[in-house]
């Protein structure tokens, strides 16, 4: 192909193998092998669309061979780069948060190998509002058009931003720009006209911070972690693989419009939704479902890839719940650790709460946690009921004031002052319980393997 001229994606066109093209060149060399290759390239014989399975499989193994993840990380990523191809025919798109506990950790580089494989892709680096508002919104006007946009960096840029002002138009641009329909107006010009700027288009958003919760709500989180020696992968070099990068970019536009009509039929079909795992929240559906009607056009196992990477990216992310919905769990395992789970109408005693809360290292705590447990310690030994009663009342409104806006109030009755089970099961149900953990996981399944040829390559007796 080299020798030809040609991309090596020419010789994959038609889903042969590499060793095969190569076992012709090496014994035909000399005897007419080339000349007849670079007719057959010529008359189109062999070029062919991939097949989509086949497609996302060699943007998987481009990604893999220059970034160190989690192996889930690689079989949601292909997937997400394909819809930006098609994210007008959506009405959400996922963004990628990309983040990670420390700098170099492989962010930025990421942030241009999917940008640079995506849709009209660019990254921005301290881009002003007014430039975001403008990009997205001509590609979006424009027939035909599109844009997916990255930004490095953007919790600096979030950060580093004073004039209130541009601060709260590039906060609205992220906050609009995932669901089509959006937009943003703006003042234009001295008249002071305004302009509803269209917000909508696939972003992908690198920072070390996960951002605010209204952000997060809206992106696939991947966590990037900083490569080890052993880790060994290719350097990027943009300017070598752009080449490659632009073959895969027009492989997936001409495999896209041959499946276009099936991914929308499966979009726009109720049944799709149904489908969706139950652990995803309702804004989780909403930013997955191009992604799954994609992978189950794809078929060859990629379905069976996406469900294996949402089950360990969205699936009981303790650490994602607000703190007030952190409080709400705890206090339903206490219920349940209490044997009260099937007595609604009993009370959940402060002290008894209280007690548990000093066992739980993930709870938020009140600001003078320490001095209320040496205070009940205290009281405790002493047997001054007065002492642990007035704990408890400091403790119990502090619970009450988070979590009133919830459902729960602390209760006082003859026997004791704590919170209805009933209550308590019921604010659980409604704001915790769809992020549980479902009780099976599935193994992920093999990766699917690139597809025998459809017609056997000729025999170097064949050609001569």
């Amino acid at each position: 192909a080299t020798t030809l001229g040609k991309p090596v994606l020419a010789l994959f066109a038609r889903e042969t193998n590499m060793k095969d093209a190569y076992r012709i060149v090496r014994k035909l060399n000399g005897s007419g092998a080339l000349e007849f290759i670079k007719h057959h390239l010529e008359a189109g014989k062999w070029v062919q669309p991939l097949k989509l399975s086949t497609l996302l499989w060699e943007i998987r193994d481009f990604i893999k061979r220059f970034v160190v993840l989690e192996e889930h990380y690689y079989d949601i990523l292909p997937l997400w780069v394909a819809h930006t191809y098609l994210y007008k025919d959506f009405s959400y798109t996922p963004y990628l948060l990309l983040h990670s506990a420390e700098k170099r950790s492989g962010k930025t580089l990421l942030a241009s190998i999917l940008v640079g494989l995506s849709f009209n892709g660019t990254l921005e680096v301290s881009p002003t509002p007014a430039t975001l508002f403008r990009r997205a919104h001509q590609a979006f006007v424009t027939p035909d058009g599109g844009i997916t946009i990255g930004i490095d960096e953007v919790d600096n840029l979030l950060k580093n931003i004073t004039n209130t002002e541009d601060r709260g138009a590039l906060v609205a641009f992220l906050n609009a720009g995932f669901q089509a329909g959006h937009k943003v107006p703006r003042c234009e010009g001295a008249s002071h006209k305004i302009v509803e700027f269209h917000v909508y288009c696939p972003k992908v958003l690198a920072g070390i911070t996960l951002l605010t919760d209204t952000l997060q709500d809206r992106s696939i989180p991947i966590l990037l972690k900083r490569k080890t020696k052993e880790e060994g992968c290719e350097p990027f070099i943009e300017a070598l693989q752009s080449g490659a990068m632009a073959e895969l970019r027009e492989a997936l536009k001409t495999c896209l419009r041959e499946v276009r009509d099936a991914i929308r039929l499966n979009y726009t079909n109720p049944a799709t939704y149904k489908e969706l795992p139950n652990y995803l929240s309702d804004r989780e559906k909403d930013i997955i479902a191009p992604l799954w009607c994609i992978a189950k056009v794809a078929g060859d196992g990629w379905l069976e890839r996406l469900q294996h990477s949402l089950r360990v990216i969205f699936w009981k992310r303790d650490d994602n719940l607000s703190p007030n919905e952190t409080s709400i769990k705890a206090l339903y395992e206490i219920v349940i650790e209490v044997g009260l789970v099937d007595k609604d109408d009993e009370i959940l005693p402060t002290e008894v709460i209280f007690q548990h809360w000093q066992d739980k290292d993930y709870v938020p705590v009140p600001p003078d946690w320490k001095q209320l447990v040496d205070n009940y310690n205290k009281a405790k030994a002493k047997g001054d009921e007065n002492a642990i009663r007035a704990v408890m009342i400091s403790f119990g409104k502090w619970i009450s004031n988070r979590l009133k806006v919830h459902g729960l109030k602390q209760t006082r009755t003859k026997q004791a002052r704590g919170f209805r089970v009933g209550d308590i099961k019921a604010a659980y149900k409604r704001w915790v319980a769809e992020k549980d953990k479902p009780e099976d996981e599935p193994e992920p399944t093999p990766a699917p393997a690139l597809p025998e040829p459809s017609q056997p390559l000729p025999s170097p007796k064949d050609v001569a």
